[in-house]
């Protein structure tokens, strides 16, 4: 599985991210991260991280983030894509958990989750809620009615 990051201006909280990505329980994960030409030292941050799992882009320029999110999505190579945001981070299981439901459902294409919101010193904000029970798979009519 590819975790792809599209990062720009937020050198610790994006090496949080890869950290996240990188700790996984599931042990085939690649990261990868393009940077959109940082202002601070985000480059540096990332070179910090020495595992050969973790690839990272330096845009010369400053492309955007729909440009940015394209760049690090062609460099992936994992049979499946998990789109993470550098402010954002994984549960040490978040691989493992979707790879299994991907093997148990082999028609299914999408797997969604909830979403814990947190302060970067952990304190819990929110969860969002997927509309849907555990376990439940619907197709796009599904999808699109309960999402109404």
């Amino acid at each position: 599985m590819s975790v792809v990051i599209a990062a720009y201006g937020r050198a610790q909280l994006v090496a949080r991210a890869v950290r996240s990505a990188l700790a996984q329980t599931h042990p085939n994960v690649e990261v990868v991260v393009s940077d959109d030409a940082s202002p601070d030292d985000s480059l540096e941050v990332l070179a910090g991280i020495n595992d050969p799992r973790l690839r990272v882009n330096a845009q010369k320029a400053n492309v955007g983030v729909w440009e940015n999110w394209t760049a690090a999505l062609r460099m992936a190579r994992g049979e499946y894509v998990v789109f993470l945001g550098d402010d954002d981070h994984l549960t040490p299981n978040f691989v493992e958990c979707h790879l299994a439901a991907f093997e148990q459902h082999t028609q299914v294409d999408v797997v969604f989750c909830p979403v814990e919101l947190s302060q970067i010193d952990g304190k819990m904000l929110g969860r969002t809620v997927v509309p849907f029970d555990p376990g439940t798979v619907v197709g796009p009519a599904g999808i699109l009615q309960k999402g109404s």
